[in-house]
């Protein structure tokens, strides 16, 4: 029984330490970030993957780097893992919505948007996001824009 435990300790304190080196790059990633040196940032954010791949805000901050590069797919790709890693957190789902609005996906910007309202109205400012600016104002979805808002508020 000893031996048993022995090796579940030995297997948790790994799984702590991926995690604690893993957080360390994220960290790194975001002064990267924050020096406009994109580049690194998706080096630093790439290796804390390898290390322990499911950080939420690891994904998610990939996400916008991809976005930031102007490499659309692989930030859908990000978002939807972030998403995935958290389907309760409306950040993945509201980013991923802000992408696809920003590119005219407005089925797929309100697919989102709704799930993302659904879990956290109040933390999402649809009328003063430019993301949103046009799918406000878009035919097929400013009437069911205007329903979503009125519920949410």
């Amino acid at each position: 029984m000893s031996k048993k435990l022995d090796g579940i300790k030995i297997e948790l304190e790994y799984t702590i330490n991926d995690i604690i080196n893993a957080q360390s790059k994220l960290e790194a990633a975001y002064r990267a970030l924050n020096e406009k040196d994109l580049d690194m940032a998706v080096a630093l954010l790439k290796q804390a993957e390898e290390i322990y791949p499911k950080l939420f805000n690891l994904h998610n901050t990939l996400g916008y780097v991809y976005m930031e590069k102007q490499q659309y797919y692989p930030a859908i790709d990000e978002f939807k893992k972030a998403i995935e890693l958290r389907p309760g957190e409306v950040a993945g789902y509201n980013d991923l919505s802000r992408l696809y609005a920003i590119h005219k996906r407005f089925d797929l910007s309100y697919k989102y948007l709704k799930k993302a309202m659904k879990l956290d109205p109040e933390s999402i400012n649809i009328e003063e996001d430019n993301a949103y600016r046009e799918l406000l104002h878009d035919k097929k979805y400013s009437k069911k824009m205007e329903k979503l808002l009125a519920i949410h508020k």
